[in-house]
């Protein structure tokens, strides 16, 4: 449970700050950072480690197991922790996790061999990260302060690396597995594929980069094509100017 009251008292004790002795710290390792599979709690004083734990889940992730959080609470009040040290993002792939289950990590130094500085230039917003099978994932949008081509009647948002950019464009998605980019837009339609969607599989990382740049800022863009959701919005907006 997200709102679990043990990791709220957990996170109290760590915003106090330095504090002195006993001391603890709590790292979680898994298979990608939005997946906690594995716990190390170690106490100490000045002198010596008092006292270190391993504690391991076969649920989605420990940060939200409130009874995790009650254990590791307990102990830290046991041994009188006065200073906690915390983070509550995923560090690395414990060595003690599958390596199968690693590829999250082992991909994630891969992520700098790709350039995509001319989107940037362009100032398209990216984001570039692997998933915990090992492909990579890419997202691209258009801020709505970037000049080009646009779709949508109002603005919408995309959360890029922990920012929030307004949009007034669709989003590009693309995945890279086995040399293989497949990349387009890809809407909510049901049962689809939508008005405005399309698709592309290359090998060249040049040609995909340019193809996104064409769709965002070229005059034969695909997004020329105004998408259904628009075209209802503007008809219900004509209707009731007529009542």
């Amino acid at each position: 449970m997200r709102d679990d009251k043990y990791r709220k008292s957990i996170n109290r004790l760590a915003e106090k700050g330095e504090r002195g002795f006993p001391r603890a710290s709590l790292e979680f390792y898994g298979p990608s950072k939005s997946r906690a599979k594995k716990a190390v709690l170690v106490i100490y004083d000045d002198n010596a480690e008092l006292f270190r734990s391993d504690f391991n889940t076969k649920g989605y992730d420990l940060r939200w197991d409130s009874g995790f959080n009650k254990e590791v609470l307990q102990k830290l009040r046991e041994h009188h922790v006065k200073t906690l040290d915390l983070s509550n993002v995923v560090v690395g792939c414990h060595k003690s996790i599958q390596h199968s289950e690693c590829r999250y990590w082992q991909r994630l130094t891969d992520v700098k061999s790709y350039d995509f500085s001319e989107l940037t230039e362009k100032g398209l917003v990216y984001e570039l990260e692997p998933n915990e099978e090992g492909s990579l994932i890419l997202t691209v949008c258009k801020p709505q302060s970037v000049k080009g081509n646009k779709i949508y009647d109002d603005s919408c948002y995309v959360e890029l690396d922990g920012i929030e950019y307004p949009t007034d464009s669709p989003i590009i998605s693309g995945v890279l597995t086995d040399g293989v980019w497949e990349f387009g837009v890809v809407s909510s339609y049901v049962p689809g594929p939508g008005p405005d969607e399309w698709f592309e599989e290359t090998t060249n990382l040049t040609f995909m980069k340019n193809t996104i740049i064409d769709y965002y800022f070229s005059s034969s863009s695909l997004m020329k094509r105004e998408p259904i959701h628009s075209l209802i919005r503007k008809l219900k907006l004509l209707v009731e100017k007529m009542k």
